[in-house]
């Protein structure tokens, strides 16, 4: 198994991409536009990964808080809301 096939199969796409790039520019197969275009969509891919789990994050603690039963479990959902979009805001800046 090659190390490129086991990137994949460990789900490590832009990883995968990465050394594709730069394995078919170091062979000659491809040039170096190219190579930097596969770069910053492997690149993208893994800022979209972050911001989705940051986002989950928020989704989830906001489904807690909406689900609360009782007026604890409510107060503490509400500060793990208000945390999660913070820790999401701070992110963005």
């Amino acid at each position: 198994m090659s190390y490129f096939d086991n990137l994949i199969r460990d789900g490590r796409d832009a990883d995968a991409m990465r050394h594709f790039a730069r394995t078919y520019y170091d062979n000659g197969k491809i040039g170096h536009t190219r190579m930097t275009l596969l770069v910053r969509v492997a690149d993208e891919h893994d800022a979209l990964k972050t911001e989705n789990a940051k986002l989950r994050k928020v989704v989830e603690a906001a489904d807690k808080f909406l689900s609360a039963r009782n007026k604890e479990a409510g107060d503490k959902a509400a500060v793990e809301l208000i945390q999660a979009l913070a820790a999401y805001e701070e992110g963005e800046r």
